[in-house]
């Protein structure tokens, strides 16, 4: 569960399957990431999750106007 509803510009989101489980700095991310697939986390410690299942994003600020390109 997400520590906030909104994550702030900068801030990284952590997924897995498909479902937010944490917003936060880079540090507290990578260590729910170290800890998940070490088996430390006891939320997913039933879970055969591994690396492919996770996926981190990062909010940027973004501009009226401007585009990403691929």
């Amino acid at each position: 569960v997400p520590s906030h509803d909104i994550p702030l510009t900068g801030e990284f989101i952590m997924m897995i399957n498909n479902e937010v489980v944490k917003c936060g700095n880079k540090e507290s991310i990578a260590n729910t990431v170290k800890n998940i697939l070490c088996g430390k986390d006891d939320r997913f410690s039933k879970s055969d999750i591994n690396l492919e299942d996770i996926v981190v994003l990062k909010r940027v600020s973004l501009k009226f106007g401007v585009f990403l390109d691929e």
